[in-house]
């Protein structure tokens, strides 16, 4: 309700004149002798108390009005938020002709490849509709489905780890490709003394530390092992590491003017190698400094290709293919009589491609037939011509049919014997 402010008006009296009487209470009264010209408004409890509620009413209406004020502020940078991110989603917006482009792109992604019957969504639609039995069948063999190939999934990537060993240990290809630098047996001392190296028959590599290291010599070390690598990843791994940090491998290769170039330092257990072109790699195995004298560690090292996920150490050993080849290379021996025929026991060392085999320690004591050697003609390469002689033997080349040559001896001794006697190349 708004405010009415009360007129208020002066109390006029005809000029300036009044009479003052003595009370017998000892009080004065002033009494206006003059005609009242104009009433005053009373000043009254009622007229104060309805100004007062005046000033109230507006005091409040003040305070209303700035909290509202501060209301208004408020809303207005909302709403000028919300106007920008407006702005911003417009800016975002595509405009038809982009939506259209997108629906056509999305639909065409969805029916591609599809037959003439099904390229649009009405026609997929309409055969859902008409073959609900057939959907709800395809929905079901789909969630199946699903569960079975996660399933193979996981199965082949097992499987792959398994034919990957099982090609290893059928000797189609090595588990461990790192053949020994040196052979079984072989020991290397440190030309100062201070590690002696052996490489054992189960191809470990043992190390003893002979005398102190200092730490001015630093690191010591040997080549354990070369190999030519094709394009790939190999898994270099180590058993027998007990201190990784003073026992470690380097990998390095030898540049064409025969400087090295070191390319990593392996003191874990399991190290990748990843092969960009075919590379020649060595090998090195190290001791340094913190080696306790008279300590022996042997190491077990190996290099598989990447896909075998087995990482037990198992000792190099030829592939399958490398065994056919040795084996093609190695003529079956044969010896005979006039009496009986039975395998010849030789030693033939160096039976490899394009070395000479070495027949020796052959000795017969039959006085009356003679011995001969039966050689399939598709290891041999060259032989002798006619007839060989040496002090205590002959020794004739002569072919036994297409596929064979016979090689005699005896020929006219009474006690025959070879020792020595070079009789043919191999391919």
């Amino acid at each position: 309700m708004s405010y009415i402010p009360t007129a208020w008006i002066d109390h006029v009296n005809s000029g300036n004149r009044y009479n003052i009487f003595n009370n017998d209470d000892g009080t004065k009264e002033i009494v206006y002798a003059g005609e009242v010209l104009q009433q005053g408004t009373p000043m009254s409890a009622e007229n104060l108390n309805h100004m007062e509620q005046g000033i109230l009413d507006a005091s409040q209406t003040a305070d209303k009005a700035k909290t509202a004020a501060d209301n208004i502020g408020n809303t207005m940078n909302l709403t000028g938020t919300r106007i920008t991110n407006l702005e911003q989603k417009t800016s975002d917006m595509y405009s038809k002709s982009e939506v259209f482009e997108i629906i056509v792109q999305k639909i065409a992604e969805i029916v591609a490849g599809a037959p003439e019957d099904f390229d649009t969504l009405k026609e997929m639609s309409d055969w859902i509709t008409n073959h609900a039995d057939s959907a709800a069948e395809m929905n079901t063999a789909i969630t199946k489905n699903s569960k079975d190939i996660l399933l193979l999934e996981e199965n082949t990537d097992s499987a792959e780890s398994n034919i990957a060993l099982n090609m290893s240990t059928l000797g189609f290809r090595r588990k461990n490709l790192l053949k020994l630098y040196r052979p079984p047996g072989y020991t290397w001392t440190h030309g100062t003394g201070l590690i002696t190296w052996v490489f054992n028959d189960d191809y470990s590599v043992s190390a003893t530390v002979t005398s102190e290291i200092s730490e001015a010599t630093g690191t010591i070390g040997i080549t354990i092992a070369e190999i030519t690598l094709k394009p790939g990843i190999y898994i270099y791994s180590v058993e027998g590491y007990s201190t990784p940090s003073i026992t470690h491998t380097q990998l390095y290769t030898v540049n064409a003017d025969g400087s090295i170039k070191w390319l990593k330092n392996f003191a874990a257990v399991e190290n990748k190698i990843t092969v960009t072109e075919e590379t020649t790699y060595r090998f090195l195995n190290t001791r340094n400094n913190l080696v306790t004298v008279g300590v022996t560690e042997t190491i077990y090292p190996m290099l598989r290709y990447a896909d075998i996920t087995d990482s037990t150490f198992e000792p190099y050993s030829e592939s399958a293919d490398e065994r056919f080849k040795k084996f093609e290379q190695q003529p079956l021996l044969y010896s005979s009589t006039t009496t009986e025929e039975s395998p010849l026991t030789v030693n033939i060392p160096g039976l490899f491609k394009n070395y000479s085999a070495v027949i020796c320690q052959i000795n017969t004591s039959n006085t009356t037939g003679r011995y001969n050697l039966t050689l399939p003609l598709k290891y041999i390469k060259s032989i002798g011509t006619g007839s060989y002689y040496s002090a205590d033997s002959q020794i004739m080349f002569e072919y036994a049919d297409d596929n064979n040559l016979c090689i005699r001896t005896g020929m006219g001794q009474s006690n025959p014997t070879m020792s020595g006697v070079k009789i043919i190349s191999l391919y």
